[in-house]
Protein backbone atom coordinates (compact mmCIF):
# COMPACT_ATOMS: atom_id res chain seq x y z
CA UNK A 1 0.00 0.00 0.00
CA UNK A 2 1.31 3.41 -0.96
CA UNK A 3 0.39 6.84 0.30
CA UNK A 4 2.04 10.23 0.18
CA UNK A 5 1.70 13.68 1.64
CA UNK A 6 3.75 16.64 2.81
CA UNK A 7 5.32 17.40 6.12
CA UNK A 8 6.94 20.42 7.77
CA UNK A 9 9.81 19.09 9.85
CA UNK A 10 12.98 20.91 10.77
CA UNK A 11 15.34 19.10 13.19
CA UNK A 12 18.43 19.69 11.04
CA UNK A 13 17.70 22.88 9.17
CA UNK A 14 15.36 21.30 6.58
CA UNK A 15 11.92 22.68 6.07
CA UNK A 16 9.54 20.89 3.71
CA UNK A 17 9.41 17.34 2.41
CA UNK A 18 7.32 14.61 0.82
CA UNK A 19 6.10 11.63 2.83
CA UNK A 20 5.72 8.22 1.21
CA UNK A 21 3.98 5.30 3.00
CA UNK A 22 5.17 1.89 1.87
CA UNK A 23 4.80 -1.44 3.60
CA UNK A 24 4.13 0.01 7.09
CA UNK A 25 7.07 2.37 6.76
CA UNK A 26 6.90 6.11 6.39
CA UNK A 27 9.70 7.41 4.16
CA UNK A 28 10.38 11.15 4.24
CA UNK A 29 12.07 12.78 1.27
CA UNK A 30 13.30 16.09 2.59
CA UNK A 31 13.77 19.20 0.50
CA UNK A 32 16.39 21.75 1.52
CA UNK A 33 15.20 24.85 3.29
CA UNK A 34 15.06 27.85 1.03
CA UNK A 35 17.80 30.37 1.75
CA UNK A 36 16.94 34.07 1.97
CA UNK A 37 17.73 36.01 -1.14
CA UNK A 38 20.36 38.70 -0.67
CA UNK A 39 19.15 42.24 -1.11
CA UNK A 40 21.05 43.68 -4.02
CA UNK A 41 21.82 47.40 -3.97
CA UNK A 42 20.33 49.60 -6.65
CA UNK A 43 22.38 49.43 -9.88
CA UNK A 44 21.83 53.18 -10.24
CA UNK A 45 24.10 53.83 -7.26
CA UNK A 46 27.80 54.49 -7.70
CA UNK A 47 30.23 51.77 -6.49
CA UNK A 48 31.11 53.66 -3.26
CA UNK A 49 27.42 54.17 -2.51
CA UNK A 50 26.67 50.48 -3.14
CA UNK A 51 29.51 49.51 -0.83
CA UNK A 52 28.25 51.73 1.99
CA UNK A 53 24.63 50.65 1.54
CA UNK A 54 25.54 46.96 1.67
CA UNK A 55 28.05 47.43 4.49
CA UNK A 56 25.59 49.35 6.64
CA UNK A 57 22.97 46.63 6.31
CA UNK A 58 25.44 43.81 6.97
CA UNK A 59 27.05 45.53 9.95
CA UNK A 60 23.64 46.17 11.48
CA UNK A 61 22.45 42.61 10.91
CA UNK A 62 25.59 40.63 11.75
CA UNK A 63 28.15 42.91 13.41
CA UNK A 64 31.38 44.18 11.93
CA UNK A 65 33.62 41.21 12.76
CA UNK A 66 31.39 38.69 10.95
CA UNK A 67 31.38 40.53 7.62
CA UNK A 68 34.14 39.43 5.23
CA UNK A 69 35.37 41.24 2.14
CA UNK A 70 33.99 38.42 -0.03
CA UNK A 71 30.55 38.78 1.52
CA UNK A 72 30.56 42.55 1.20
CA UNK A 73 31.64 42.42 -2.45
CA UNK A 74 28.93 39.89 -3.24
CA UNK A 75 26.23 41.97 -1.53
CA UNK A 76 27.41 45.20 -3.16
CA UNK A 77 27.78 43.55 -6.58
CA UNK A 78 31.37 44.72 -7.02
CA UNK A 79 34.79 43.14 -7.41
CA UNK A 80 37.48 43.12 -4.73
CA UNK A 81 39.56 45.42 -6.92
CA UNK A 82 36.73 47.97 -6.86
CA UNK A 83 36.38 47.66 -3.09
CA UNK A 84 40.11 48.23 -2.51
CA UNK A 85 40.08 51.15 -4.92
CA UNK A 86 37.86 53.09 -2.52
CA UNK A 87 38.56 51.40 0.82
CA UNK A 88 41.92 49.72 1.56
CA UNK A 89 40.43 47.57 4.33
CA UNK A 90 37.25 46.71 6.19
CA UNK A 91 38.10 49.16 8.98
CA UNK A 92 38.04 51.93 6.39
CA UNK A 93 34.58 50.80 5.32
CA UNK A 94 33.40 50.93 8.93
CA UNK A 95 34.86 54.42 9.32
CA UNK A 96 32.97 55.56 6.20
CA UNK A 97 29.70 54.03 7.42
CA UNK A 98 30.19 55.71 10.79
CA UNK A 99 30.74 59.13 9.19
CA UNK A 100 27.67 58.67 7.01
CA UNK A 101 25.53 57.81 10.05
CA UNK A 102 26.66 61.02 11.75
CA UNK A 103 25.64 62.99 8.66
CA UNK A 104 22.07 61.74 8.99
CA UNK A 105 21.41 64.24 11.77
CA UNK A 106 21.86 67.69 10.28
CA UNK A 107 19.78 70.18 12.27
CA UNK A 108 18.59 73.36 10.62
CA UNK A 109 20.46 76.54 11.48
CA UNK A 110 19.00 78.08 14.63
CA UNK A 111 17.39 81.50 14.41
CA UNK A 112 19.24 84.57 15.61
CA UNK A 113 19.71 84.22 19.37
CA UNK A 114 19.49 87.63 21.03
CA UNK A 115 17.69 86.92 24.31
CA UNK A 116 17.12 84.27 26.95
CA UNK A 117 13.75 83.43 25.38
CA UNK A 118 15.23 82.85 21.92
CA UNK A 119 18.07 80.76 23.40
CA UNK A 120 15.58 78.61 25.30
CA UNK A 121 13.41 78.12 22.19
CA UNK A 122 16.40 77.22 19.99
CA UNK A 123 17.74 74.69 22.50
CA UNK A 124 14.35 73.03 23.03
CA UNK A 125 13.82 72.73 19.27
CA UNK A 126 17.29 71.26 18.78
CA UNK A 127 16.87 68.85 21.68
CA UNK A 128 13.49 67.62 20.48
CA UNK A 129 14.85 66.80 17.03
CA UNK A 130 17.95 65.17 18.50
CA UNK A 131 15.98 62.92 20.87
CA UNK A 132 13.56 61.93 18.11
CA UNK A 133 16.59 61.01 16.01
CA UNK A 134 18.07 58.93 18.84
CA UNK A 135 14.73 57.13 19.19
CA UNK A 136 15.09 55.61 15.72
CA UNK A 137 15.76 51.84 15.92
CA UNK A 138 18.58 52.04 13.35
CA UNK A 139 20.38 54.66 15.41
CA UNK A 140 20.07 52.54 18.56
CA UNK A 141 21.46 49.49 16.74
CA UNK A 142 24.32 51.52 15.33
CA UNK A 143 25.14 52.96 18.76
CA UNK A 144 25.30 49.41 20.18
CA UNK A 145 27.49 48.31 17.28
CA UNK A 146 29.94 51.13 17.90
CA UNK A 147 30.27 50.29 21.58
CA UNK A 148 30.89 46.64 20.70
CA UNK A 149 33.61 47.47 18.18
CA UNK A 150 35.29 50.34 20.06
CA UNK A 151 37.85 48.24 21.93
CA UNK A 152 39.17 46.39 18.89
CA UNK A 153 38.88 49.38 16.53
CA UNK A 154 39.81 52.56 18.45
CA UNK A 155 40.13 54.54 15.23
CA UNK A 156 36.49 53.78 14.49
CA UNK A 157 35.50 54.77 18.02
CA UNK A 158 37.15 58.15 17.49
CA UNK A 159 35.30 58.67 14.20
CA UNK A 160 32.03 57.76 15.91
CA UNK A 161 32.70 60.18 18.77
CA UNK A 162 33.57 63.00 16.38
CA UNK A 163 30.62 62.33 14.08
CA UNK A 164 28.08 62.00 16.89
CA UNK A 165 28.98 63.49 20.25
CA UNK A 166 31.63 66.05 19.30
CA UNK A 167 29.55 67.42 16.44
CA UNK A 168 26.48 67.72 18.66
CA UNK A 169 28.47 69.45 21.40
CA UNK A 170 29.86 71.92 18.86
CA UNK A 171 26.39 72.78 17.57
CA UNK A 172 25.12 73.36 21.10
CA UNK A 173 28.21 75.39 21.96
CA UNK A 174 27.64 77.64 18.94
CA UNK A 175 24.19 78.50 20.26
CA UNK A 176 25.52 79.41 23.69
CA UNK A 177 28.24 81.51 22.08
CA UNK A 178 25.59 83.43 20.12
CA UNK A 179 23.75 84.14 23.39
CA UNK A 180 26.80 85.26 25.38
CA UNK A 181 26.48 88.94 24.49
CA UNK A 182 22.79 88.98 25.46
CA UNK A 183 22.54 86.57 28.41
CA UNK A 184 24.74 86.35 31.51
CA UNK A 185 25.51 82.71 32.22
CA UNK A 186 27.76 81.36 34.98
CA UNK A 187 29.52 78.74 32.84
CA UNK A 188 31.40 78.45 29.57
CA UNK A 189 29.61 77.44 26.35
CA UNK A 190 31.57 74.16 26.32
CA UNK A 191 30.57 73.33 29.90
CA UNK A 192 26.92 74.18 29.26
CA UNK A 193 26.88 71.99 26.16
CA UNK A 194 28.23 68.96 28.00
CA UNK A 195 25.83 69.43 30.89
CA UNK A 196 22.81 69.77 28.60
CA UNK A 197 23.67 66.79 26.42
CA UNK A 198 24.25 64.70 29.53
CA UNK A 199 20.86 65.65 30.94
CA UNK A 200 19.12 64.93 27.65
CA UNK A 201 20.61 61.47 27.25
CA UNK A 202 20.16 60.72 30.96
CA UNK A 203 19.63 57.02 31.69
CA UNK A 204 17.56 56.41 28.55
CA UNK A 205 20.41 55.33 26.28
CA UNK A 206 21.89 53.18 29.06
CA UNK A 207 18.60 51.32 29.56
CA UNK A 208 18.36 50.67 25.83
CA UNK A 209 21.98 49.54 25.68
CA UNK A 210 21.27 47.03 28.46
CA UNK A 211 18.08 45.90 26.68
CA UNK A 212 15.96 47.01 29.63
CA UNK A 213 13.86 49.17 27.32
CA UNK A 214 13.44 49.48 23.57
CA UNK A 215 12.95 53.23 23.32
CA UNK A 216 15.13 55.69 25.26
CA UNK A 217 12.87 58.76 25.14
CA UNK A 218 9.12 58.36 25.51
CA UNK A 219 8.33 62.10 25.29
CA UNK A 220 11.21 63.79 23.44
CA UNK A 221 9.80 67.33 23.39
CA UNK A 222 8.93 67.33 27.09
CA UNK A 223 12.29 65.79 28.04
CA UNK A 224 14.17 68.31 25.89
CA UNK A 225 12.31 71.20 27.52
CA UNK A 226 12.92 69.86 31.02
CA UNK A 227 16.65 69.63 30.38
CA UNK A 228 16.86 73.17 28.99
CA UNK A 229 14.77 74.63 31.80
CA UNK A 230 16.83 72.87 34.48
CA UNK A 231 20.11 74.02 32.96
CA UNK A 232 19.17 77.64 32.35
CA UNK A 233 17.43 78.09 35.67
CA UNK A 234 20.62 77.06 37.40
CA UNK A 235 23.14 78.85 35.17
CA UNK A 236 21.55 82.16 34.18
CA UNK A 237 22.20 85.10 36.52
Amino acid sequence: MFAYGTVRYSPIGLEYGTVLYWDHLWIIFMQPKEQPVAKSPSPALSPPARILEAARRLFFEEGFSRVTTDRLCREAAISKATLYKYYPGMSDVLVAVTSAEGDRFEPVSPPEIDSLASLRAALIDYGTRLLNFLNEPDIQRFNSLMHEEAREHPEVALVFYNAAYKRTLKQLEDMFVMAESHVEIDASPAELSELLLGMWEGMGMIRVGLCVEKKPFKKPSEWAELGVTTLLDGAVR
